[in-house]
């Protein structure tokens, strides 16, 4: 290893040797030439300062909120019974996969300086990329869940089955990690045009990303094509569903008329059917969290696509991808913020889960010996129906008391 002199930049004459650059020097080293110690130091010596240690402590709410919806969904099956439930299921899971990809590069790569491999850089990268399009391929189920829910409510229960669902779910998994596999498989910039520069690395080709180093612009444009396509499909179906809750509710006050009465029918929300009811507060929150989704994504999808748009016949100068990667640094931050927003949702929007997720704390930390034990709709339909009985019972017995009393 060399070290070079302030006054003449060095220039790497062997694979095994890295040259430092000066502060005034624009020289870069070779990031597949380099060892992955040699990488730390090179490109690890600005890193871990406030914004660093925040992220870890996001990172680290992000993994427990998201358990804490999982293990309420699993632990209460018959209120979350519904394909739905499924869904938003795993949106968790990828929300909670994203958390510990994040943990990963704050607290071991940047504040413990833990160095990457190629592939490690490709796959610290890649999976906040697959877990992204889990968490909009969950979303485009969940619409159209709703969709087949409110407009054609009689055959939802035989196209939506558990069994179908779970096929999805798979199916959806497949293509998420294909944006992790593809670049491992070769899909990236890495052999031959990423560089370490002055600490952070960077891509010079302009086929390659300045935003996102690893990945070449194509794979921009695949993550720009799929999140518009989504967005397509996720707008569809919700707008049908509010077309369809608009008729409902409009069926819900009706005037009805004939020659000798007038009579008013009005249906308020205490008569409407709970089910229908129920749908639409969990069509509510489940529209509040794709609002959020697109807000905090679409900053990165923004710069995706001024990445992708600018110029592939020259190679983008020093301090443009600096700035590039500056700006992708400011706009995930809403990013990592979403998925630690949606359990925080569901708790505020929706009943059920929310009084499961108050439960699950209570019995974490402080009410473990007073919570009381919880009856099924069946048990304690079970409970009401024998202390009725028992009533009963001593009032017949009474009753032929004093019948019995008043014939002596």
């Amino acid at each position: 290893m060399t070290l070079p002199s302030n006054n003449s930049p060095s220039v790497m004459t062997t694979p095994t040797t890295v040259s430092f650059p000066s502060l005034n020097s624009t020289n870069v080293t070779n990031f597949t030439t380099m060892s992955p110690n040699d990488t730390a130091e090179v490109c690890k010596n600005d890193e871990g300062g406030v914004v660093q240690i925040i992220g870890t402590g996001v990172s680290v709410l992000i993994i427990l909120e998201n358990i804490l919806v999982i293990w309420a969904i699993a632990r209460n099956r018959r209120d979350f019974r519904r394909v739905t439930y499924y869904f938003i299921g795993n949106l968790a899971i990828a929300d909670a996969l994203a958390g510990v990809v994040f943990l990963y590069t704050f607290l071991v790569n940047d504040l413990l300086k833990v160095a990457d491999s190629r592939e490690g850089w490709i796959a610290r990268k890649g999976f906040p990329v697959a877990f992204f399009v889990a968490s909009l391929l969950s979303l485009v189920l969940v619409s159209i869940d709703r969709y087949v829910q409110f407009v054609y409510p009689m055959k939802y229960k035989n196209l939506l089955t558990k069994h179908c669902c779970k096929v999805f779910i798979v199916i959806m998994w497949i293509l998420s990690l294909g944006f992790v596999i593809a670049p491992l498989a070769g899909w990236n910039c890495i052999t031959a045009n990423c560089t370490c520069t002055e600490g952070p690395y960077a891509c010079e080709d302009a086929t390659c990303s300045m935003a996102v180093p690893p990945f070449t612009k194509s794979f921009g444009i695949t993550c720009v094509v799929v999140f518009l396509a989504s967005l397509v499909v996720i707008i569809f179906c919700y707008a049908g569903v509010y077309i369809s809750v608009s008729r409902h509710l409009k069926r819900m006050a009706t005037y009805t008329f004939s020659a000798a009465t007038v009579k008013l029918t009005e249906v308020t929300d205490k008569e409407a059917p709970r089910q229908r009811m129920s749908d639409i507060r969990l069509a509510k929150a489940l529209a509040i969290v794709l609002g959020v989704f697109l807000a905090c994504w679409f900053p990165v999808i923004f710069l995706i696509f001024m990445d992708i748009s600018s110029s592939s016949d020259e190679t983008p100068s020093f301090e443009n991808r600096e700035r590039m990667l500056f700006l992708a640094d400011v706009c995930s931050i809403p990013a990592l913020l979403n998925s630690a927003i949606n359990p925080i949702i569901y708790a505020c929007s929706l009943r059920k889960m929310g009084q499961e997720l108050k439960s699950l704390l209570c019995c974490i930390f402080c009410c473990k010996k007073k919570a009381a034990p919880r009856l099924s709709r069946r048990g304690s339909e079970t409970a009401s129906s024998e202390s009725l009985y028992r009533k009963n019972s001593v009032r017949r017995n009474n009753s032929v008391r004093k019948n019995h009393l008043s014939t002596l």
